[in-house]
């Protein structure tokens, strides 16, 4: 009975859609105005069938059809405001669609609209924080925890200015060929962790460390002078100076790093092969800490 009910109801908006396929609300101002007028068009019809003299009845008629163009008013007025509601869930919607910034919708209300409000304010939250979620992962390095690639150039600044700092692992696959990949992921994952803690330290929001690729890191310091770059690179050189531990073996690390400026209208792409390059020459240049890198 209750699917019936509901194809029965279903069959009356699809009729109603063809009259109005864009406004509900020229939908329900429809039926309200017939059933406003019904009393109107019912006393008018019997004055005429029962009487031949309508004329006795025309003051009656006149109050009847002002208390109904009143009534018909009012009523129209009253169900505008009533489908607030609807109208402001409307709106939500469109900027959440459009924008992507949430519109907290009204939950002191227990009707069937105030259900639907608190109903979309849940799904709008949950779908928030299923496409954030969806986000970190992408643009997050799985195994280290900090940006990939693909997170850095998203959180770049628009307007680029500072210093790069690109990080390789010296003897890296010594490392996962004499202990086993399992031993380097653990290297990755203490050197990425060493790192931001150095970088916390400067309390510098903006700064941001991304796995390059395999062991590669790069550090980016927005609107940094030289000495404070300098500073960092002592800090982070420091990280590698305590061996890592893994299944009772202390894993010697180091690492060769390379440094370049990024100015306004830079390829940031193109500066961070610059910092490689360099980051290539020091690790050349002391070939000792390089064996079998």
């Amino acid at each position: 009975m209750a699917g019936r009910s509901k194809e029965s109801a279903m069959a009356l908006y699809a009729w109603m859609d063809r009259l109005f396929p864009k406004r509900f609300t020229h939908k329900l101002f429809l039926m309200a105005f017939l059933g406003i007028h019904i009393p109107l068009i019912s006393f008018t019809g019997y004055v005429l069938l029962s009487t031949e003299s309508w004329t006795v009845f025309f003051n009656d008629l006149l109050l009847l059809v002002g208390a109904t163009l009143i009534g018909t008013g009012l009523t129209l007025w009253g169900m505008h405001r009533l489908l607030a509601p609807l109208f402001q869930v409307k709106h939500a919607m469109a900027v959440y669609e459009s924008t992507g910034q949430i519109q907290t919708l009204p939950t002191q209300f227990r009707d069937e609209l105030g259900e639907v409000m608190q109903q979309v304010n849940r799904l709008v939250f949950h779908v928030s924080e299923h496409v954030a979620d969806q986000t970190r992962k992408a643009n997050t390095d799985p195994l280290t925890g900090v940006l990939n690639r693909r997170g850095l150039f998203e959180a770049l600044p628009s307007a680029l200015h500072g210093h790069l700092l690109f990080i390789d692992l010296n003897r890296f696959k010594y490392l996962n060929d004499t202990y086993g990949h399992d031993a380097g992921d653990q290297v990755l994952v203490q050197v990425a962790n060493r790192i931001r803690h150095q970088m916390r330290q400067s309390d510098r929001m903006q700064d941001l460390i991304c796995r390059w690729g395999g062991d590669e890191f790069v550090i980016y310091l927005h609107q940094t002078d030289a000495e404070r770059v300098l500073q960092l690179h002592a800090r982070v050189q420091s990280v590698f100076d305590q061996e890592v531990s893994f299944e009772g073996h202390g894993l010697p690390v180091s690492a060769s790093i390379g440094m370049a400026e990024v100015a306004p209208g830079d390829c940031f792409a193109e500066r961070v092969a610059v910092a490689d390059q360099e980051m290539f020459q020091n690790k050349v240049a002391n070939p000792t800490r390089t064996i079998a890198a």
